[in-house]
C-alpha cells in the first residue's frame, strides 16, 4: 500500500501500477494534483523609486501580481510583506517609527500602480511591527483567484514625521510569505515566484517645502 502527493505548477494526468514480484500487480492511490500560485512585480506598473515628503501620505511602494495556474481556483489566505532600508519602519518607540496605516489594495482602478477611487482595500491597515520588520494581510475568503486567471495588489503607506534622507523598500521577501488554500480540494496552494522587490524610496523635504 502506498500513497502520494505531488505538487504541481502544470496540470496533467496519470496512472500507474505496480508489478510486484509474484508477478501480481498492485494498484496505488489516485494521486491528487493541487492549484499552485505566481507572485511577481507587475512590470512598468510598479512604482517607481522617489522621493517622498516627511510627512505624507497615500505613498503607493509595491504592485505585485498573484495568478493561479490552470488546475483550479485559489483562495489567496494572506499576504506578509517585509520592510528594508535606513528609514525606522517600526511604528513603537519613542519617537515613533517613520510609517502608519500600512494598506493592500486590490489594484481595480483605472491607473495601474496608482491608488484612486476603485481600487478595493483588501484586509485592515496595519503597521510593520519592527524596524525591518513585516506587515500581514489577512484575506482568507475573500480573494478568490480563478484558475488561470490573477489578481494585482497595491501596498499604500502613510509617512509620518520621517528622519531626513531614509531610505525604505518593501518585498514579498520568500514563497512562504504568501499562502492559499486550493477551493477544489482544499489544500494548501504550492507557492512560486518570490523574492519580489520594490524599488527604493527616500524621505525628502517637510510638507510645505516638497
Amino acid at each position: 500500500t502506498f500513497t502520494a502527493q505531488v505538487d504541481a505548477v502544470g496540470s496533467f494526468a496519470a496512472s500507474a501500477s505496480i508489478v510486484a514480484g509474484g508477478g501480481f500487480p498492485v494498484t496505488g492511490r489516485d494521486l491528487k494534483f493541487k492549484g499552485g500560485l505566481n507572485v511577481q512585480l507587475s512590470g512598468a506598473n510598479n512604482p517607481p523609486g522617489s522621493a517622498t515628503a516627511l510627512t505624507d501620505t497615500d505613498v503607493e511602494t509595491l504592485l505585485v501580481v498573484i495568478s493561479a495556474d490552470t488546475i483550479e481556483n485559489v483562495d489567496l489566505d494572506s499576504i506578509t510583506f517585509t520592510a528594508s532600508g535606513s528609514a525606522d519602519d517600526s511604528d513603537s518607540g519613542t519617537p515613533p517609527g517613520d510609517f502608519l496605516n500600512v494598506r493592500l489594495f486590490e489594484d481595480v482602478g483605472g491607473t495601474p500602480g496608482v491608488l484612486d477611487g476603485t481600487d478595493a482595500q483588501v484586509g485592515v491597515a496595519t503597521v510593520f511591527g519592527a524596524d525591518n520588520g513585516t506587515a500581514t494581510f489577512t484575506t482568507a475568503g475573500a480573494e478568490i483567484i480563478a484558475s488561470g486567471g490573477s489578481r494585482t495588489y497595491l501596498l499604500v503607506l502613510d509617512v509620518a514625521a520621517a528622519t531626513q534622507g531614509a531610505s525604505f523598500r518593501h518585498s514579498i521577501a520568500a514563497n512562504g510569505d504568501y499562502a492559499g488554500t486550493t477551493v477544489t480540494t482544499a489544500l494548501a496552494a504550492f507557492t512560486s515566484g518570490a523574492a519580489v522587490t520594490g524599488n527604493v524610496f527616500t524621505t525628502g523635504a517637510p510638507t510645505g517645502l516638497f
